[in-house]
């Protein structure tokens, strides 16, 4: 198993939306250390809830059995978080938000993930899934 860091925390939970509670506290306690604002500590954690929610919904197809992996990793300036999937290989370019205007449920996870974040990556390089990065740098750092 790869050394994580002293900066690094890692979650692996099974790919059952019952779990999602344990990420969204992982990434609440973390940002709250690093002492983002209240308000922004829960906007993180609903970008990462979504982004967890579209690994089992899009990559795993619903399937309860597989792991969502979450590492979370500070730095001075910045918190960064990681989503692993071992699923279907995301395809970033085909990533299109529904418009606001349309009055209809779901499809709006992707544009609140780019709202809240800095900056959002897909690694599809490995074999097997696909890694989600997710940046938000602290109120007031320059980039």
């Amino acid at each position: 198993m790869e050394d994580l860091g002293p900066n690094t925390v890692r979650l692996t939970i099974p790919s059952n939306p019952k779990f999602l509670g344990l990420v969204r506290g992982l990434v609440s306690e973390v940002s709250s250390q690093m002492k983002f604002p209240g308000n922004l500590v829960k906007k993180i954690s609903l970008a990462v809830d979504e982004a967890c929610t579209n690994v089992i919904k899009h990559a795993y197809q619903g399937d309860w059995t597989k792991q969502i992996v979450v590492s979370c990793t500070t730095y001075d300036d910045r918190l960064e978080v990681s989503i692993r999937d071992f699923g279907k290989k995301a395809a970033p370019e085909a990533f299109k938000p529904r418009k606001l205007d349309e009055v209809r449920p779901g499809g709006l996870g992707i544009f609140f993930i780019r709202e809240i974040m800095d900056e959002v990556t897909y690694d599809t390089s490995q074999s097997v899934g696909t890694e989600l990065r997710l940046v938000k740098y602290k109120p007031g750092v320059a980039r």
